[in-house]
Parts: C-alpha cells; structure tokens; sequence
C-alpha cells in the first residue's frame, strides 16, 4: 500500500511540473491586407437576378386529349375513384391536371343539367 502512495505521488509530481513549467510565447504578425490596385475589380453591389424563363403553354397533343377523355368516360362509367387510380398509374400530372380541371366542367354541366345546381 506504501507502494502505491508513493507512485500516487510521484505521479502528482510529475503533473503538478508540467503544468508549472513555462511555455514559450508564441507571437503573431497583424495581417496585413492587400489594397486593391487599378486592376482589380470592385464589385459595390450585387447584381441583379436574371429574369425567370418565361412559362409557354403549348396545348395538349391529341394523344393527351385522348387520356383525358378515356379518364372521363371512366369517372362517369365505372366510378371517379377508379379514374382517379388510372390517372395516377399514368404518372404524369399534366394529364392528372387536365382529368381533374375536365372533371370540373363536365360534373358541373351535369349537376346543372339534373337541376342539383344552379347555374352562375
């Protein structure tokens, strides 16, 4: 046990030393920064954003009209949640978007038409 505290302590010792030893200083130099020569570009301010592209509309192709209508045909014969499905598998949202906006119009003039709405 002797043993012990007197390795505890020449271990503290040798801690309590290395702490107390002096570090040499270490000095930094102040940066110094660069002037700008004639050369240089300055820039003051940011530029300006590019204008965004501008969004052209081009009508469907037959082929799409030709979904949509099919999509129609299937709300109205077999269910809105069946046409709905089919639009999906098609994974294309332009079509979903166009089923959903002919949707729209076609139930509106048959609500109107079966006297469930009144029309605006």
């Amino acid at each position: 046990m002797a043993e012990q505290d007197k390795y505890k302590e020449s271990i503290k010792d040798e801690v309590i030393e290395s702490v107390e030893v002096p570090q040499p200083k270490v000095e930094v130099e102040p940066k110094i920064e660069a002037q700008p020569s004639d050369d240089d570009i300055i820039i003051t301010e940011e530029a300006p954003a590019p204008a965004p592209a501008p969004i052209v509309v081009t009508p469907p192709d037959e082929s799409i009209k030709n979904q949509v209508k099919v999509l129609s045909d299937i709300a109205f014969e077999q269910g809105l949640d069946t046409a709905i499905e089919e639009a999906k598998k098609l994974g294309n949202p332009y079509i979903l978007d166009e089923f959903h906006d002919m949707m729209v119009d076609e139930l509106y003039k048959k609500l109107v038409e079966a006297g469930k709405l009144e029309q605006k």
